[in-house]
Order: C-alpha cells, then sequence, then structure tokens
C-alpha cells in the first residue's frame, strides 16, 4: 500500500458503500486493515475476483517492485496487466503508448535501483507474468503500453537480471 496511489481510496469508500477493498494476503496481514475504513477482503495467490463484467488474477508479487506485500492484478477479460512501478518514468510522458517503455524505465532502475528488490524470487515472478501474454500494461507512473507487453517483461527482466537469472546492475 503506498500513500501516492491510493490515498484518496477512503473517500471513494465514502461515495461507493457497496465498494470493497481488497489486498494481497500478506498486506493484510500486515498493515491495510488500520488504513481502510472498511474491512478489507483478503485475496491469496492466482485468486480471482469476479467483478461480472471484468475479473481480476491477483499475483502476489514480494519485492516486485517494492515491498514484501506488493501484488500484481492481472484483467483476465482484457488482457491487462496492472504492473504498479515496474515500468516507472520520469518526467512527462505520453498517456497510451506502443513505443519502446523498457528502456526508460531501466533508466530509472539505474538511477535507483533500491526501488526494485531484486534478488532470487525476482526471475521467476517476472516469468511468470510473461507466461499470461497481457494485451496491455498499465502502469504508475508511465505510459499505458500496447505494444508487445510480454516482450517488455521480458527485456525488463534481462535488464535487471542478465541472462543468467541473477542482478545485472
Amino acid at each position: 500500500m503506498e500513500g501516492d496511489e491510493c490515498g484518496a481510496a477512503n473517500d471513494f469508500l465514502g461515495v461507493a458503500p457497496q465498494a470493497e477493498p481488497v489486498a494481497g494476503a500478506t498486506g493484510v496481514f500486515l498493515d491495510v486493515g488500520d488504513f481502510f475504513i472498511k474491512p478489507v477482503k483478503e485475496m491469496n495467490d492466482g485468486e480471482v475476483l469476479d467483478l461480472g463484467k471484468h475479473k481480476l488474477r491477483f499475483f502476489l508479487t514480494p519485492h516486485v517492485p517494492h515491498a514484501w506485500d506488493a501484488i500484481i492484478p492481472y484483467e483476465e477479460t482484457t488482457g491487462t496487466l496492472f504492473a504498479s512501478d515496474l515500468f516507472a518514468h520520469f518526467g512527462e510522458t505520453k498517456h497510451l503508448t506502443d513505443s519502446d517503455i523498457v528502456e526508460q524505465a531501466l533508466a530509472v532502475y539505474k538511477q535507483f535501483p533500491e526501488y526494485l528488490a531484486v534478488g532470487p524470487h525476482t526471475d521467476t515472478i517476472f516469468r511468470r507474468l510473461e507466461a499470461l501474454e497481457p494485451k496491455i500494461l498499465a502502469a504508475h507512473h508511465s505510459p499505458v503500453f500496447t505494444g508487445n507487453v510480454a516482450q517488455a517483461l521480458k527485456d525488463f527482466r534481462t535488464g535487471i537480471m542478465g541472462k543468467s537469472g541473477s542482478p545485472a546492475i
């Protein structure tokens, strides 16, 4: 849970009383219950939240991109991967692009390598996300990417992990 990305959540819950906050199991265990004004629904790894028209599958991705309670949801009907801060960019960006997003994301990672805790688990998490073959990548602090998402994930993984699967930077 990051304040810059969900600080207004309780305001939304106040105007949408039927809404229910959700978080990964680790986040529920740690702290999110202290933040929200309503009970938080715990989502386990691989669990699907059926929203009617849309279905969100939750992947627990410890330390990818940040804390040990990180989650990355995948909307199955549209093929949209909500990738949190994995492809963060600095400065002004387009809202939507099919151009390369990896180079700028690697530049951010090289400048702030501590923002992504790269370890033995990182390669496995990225390969799992790549296997989804998402159609759209919606990330915080970057444009929505409509190019080859699986390839972008692979290129970013290789950029931070190297071809050997161990940290490259």
